[in-house]
Formats: structure tokens, C-alpha cells, sequence
């Protein structure tokens, strides 16, 4: 996963969130319970 926080004062609250899952893993809601544990 990786995070990228904005520089500027106008975007310093906000990050782009990224993250990989493996193709053979994809379409079993793995990065959608990733990112509900990320944002309780």
C-alpha cells in the first residue's frame, strides 16, 4: 500500500491511497476489507 499526502496548503489534507492485489487474488474483496480496516 502506499500513501501520497499533497504538499501544498489547499491539499495537505488529502492522500492518493494505493494498493496492489495479486490478479489471482483479485474480485475477492480483499482491498475493500483493506481499506474498511484502514478507515474504522
Amino acid at each position: 500500500m502506499i500513501a501520497i499526502g499533497g504538499s501544498v496548503k489547499r491539499t495537505k489534507h488529502s492522500a492518493y491511497l494505493v494498493i496492489g492485489i495479486l490478479e489471482e487474488y483479485r474480485g475477492q474483496g480483499i482491498g475493500t476489507a483493506l481499506f474498511q480496516v484502514l478507515f474504522l
